[in-house]
């Protein structure tokens, strides 16, 4: 049986675009379009239905329990991002202590947040494509946070009420173009938007976990070929998830869809001795128990279709 408090939001490849879907199971997706518009409810995007989740969700878990959908096997359809269509990508940087180990910079008296294109969005088996140009492509497996609620200058207190939902996201930096002059190169020349912003650099998924009866916390690790290199828990974030809806929100205003990373732990490329980056021909791999697993193949970038395509 089905619940509603345990319903995980998909997107799936439908033409040319993507449609949401749940997972009835691990291997069962339950496109969502059919089950509403037999409500005389029409989505038109992911968003939506994130903005209606709170009214639609009891309804969507009686459907499933009903039985007699249209189903898909996951392994018949390409996974899309979950949330394919934010508004804005934003990204929380050194949320862990581990993670400022390589950086010559005193630690901000203010949450460092940062920006990552919409474009760069990719579904959570799709390739990273490394630019050219980089020879210092790097990973950071991150939890990402999902706006359902917008709102701006958010109390903390307030915070989990504007929270749709959890998954696993992957910040892939090109740190030589992010950082030209190196880590010790003054802030102004930092570049960090264009070295985490070309196509295929935030790979999220596999699926949305509802905020409702999600954990406190989540624990996940990333591989690269098969070799573990980082292991982290939010409990060790040093702004956990209300306070940084409450951080960002005071300066931007966030509306239902937009995605906020959440930060790394050690052990990203870069602080391997001597630095070990990606290249093509590698896999990586990020998992957590309760939001799944991606599973990245990297590629060079003449693999890369036209990044102004913005279709399934």
């Amino acid at each position: 049986m089905s619940s509603s408090m345990n319903l995980r939001i998909v997107s799936f490849a439908d033409g040319t675009r993507f449609a949401p879907g749940v997972m009835a199971d691990d291997d069962t997706i339950v496109p969502l379009a059919p089950v509403l518009e037999k409500h005389g409810i029409h989505l038109d995007s992911t968003r939506q239905l994130l903005g209606l989740w709170p009214h639609l969700r009891i309804l969507i878990g009686a459907e499933l329990d009903s039985g007699g959908h249209r189903t898909l096997s996951a392994d018949s359809v390409r996974l899309g991002p979950p949330v394919p269509d934010p508004g804005q990508i934003i990204a929380v940087g050194f949320n862990y202590d581990t993670h400022s180990e390589g950086f010559l910079l005193p630690r901000p008296a203010e949450t460092v947040v940062f920006t990552k294109s919409p474009t760069s969005l990719s579904g959570p088996h799709d390739p990273v494509v490394k630019p050219a140009i980089s020879m210092a492509l790097d990973y950071e497996a991150e939890i990402a946070l999902v706006i359902g609620r917008p709102g701006y200058r958010i109390d903390r207190a307030d915070a989990a009420t504007h929270i749709a939902g959890y998954m696993l996201a992957n910040d892939i930096t090109a740190r030589d173009v992010a950082l030209p002059g190196g880590f010790d190169s003054s802030p102004l020349q930092a570049q960090i938007v264009r070295g985490k912003g070309y196509p295929t650099f935030c790979p999220t998924g596999p699926w949305l976990l509802p905020a409702e009866g999600a954990p406190e916390s989540f624990e996940f690790e990333l591989s690269v070929n098969d070799e573990l290199r980082q292991s982290g828990s939010t409990r060790d974030m040093m702004l956990g998830f209300a306070e940084i809806i409450a951080s960002v929100s005071a300066s931007i205003a966030l509306a239902t869809g937009d995605i906020i990373l959440t930060g790394t732990p050690s052990g990203c490329g870069f602080q391997c001795d001597p630095p070990r980056y990606l290249m093509p021909g590698d896999v990586i791999t990020a998992r957590s128990d309760l939001l799944g697993a991606m599973r990245l193949p990297v590629v060079e970038e003449s693999a890369l279709p036209d990044p102004t395509a913005r279709q399934a």
